[in-house]
């Protein structure tokens, strides 16, 4: 019985990967597919740290991340409001900074976008918040604020 639980379970991490690099090979991003079949072979070889590191880039690579901007009057809830919205769309805050100066409250996140293909529901939800609070929230892809704020 051990046997077939352990079997089911290797077949499962077996098709995860495979699944894993059939995706990686559809959007290959510049070699990404070599470094994937190259970490174990370096992991094996002892070079430990080379592969740590190479596996942490590719799920850097393979993570879609998005910039979420409120700017308005500093009202109760705020906060509260846009996390809860991000928490029941099954996002993932990386990162968050707020401040407040005088009235004006202004806070940028970075979340984690890698499970959702379409943000317009997203969006949508932040749309009818801030329309509700007075406040302008903005979201877009990583990518597109880089490229919109490079000099």
């Amino acid at each position: 019985m051990g046997k077939t639980i352990a079997g089911a379970a290797s077949g499962e991490t077996a098709n995860i990967r495979r699944r894993r690099i059939h995706n990686l090979r559809q959007k290959d991003r510049g070699g990404l597919c070599a470094i994937m079949h190259t970490l174990p072979y370096l992991s094996r070889l002892g070079l430990s740290n080379l592969f740590l590191f190479l596996k942490n880039e590719v799920e850097k690579m393979e993570r879609r991340r998005a910039v979420v901007s409120v700017i308005g009057k500093d009202q109760v809830g705020i906060i509260s409001r846009v996390t809860t919205i991000l928490a029941n769309n099954n996002m993932n805050i990386l990162d968050i900074s707020q401040t407040i100066l005088q009235d004006f409250f202004t806070m940028m996140m970075l979340i984690d976008v890698s499970t959702v293909e379409n943000l317009n529901n997203l969006r949508e939800d932040l749309k009818t918040a801030a329309e509700d609070m007075g406040l302008k929230i903005n979201i877009q892809l990583e990518e597109i604020f880089q490229a919109m704020h490079r000099i």
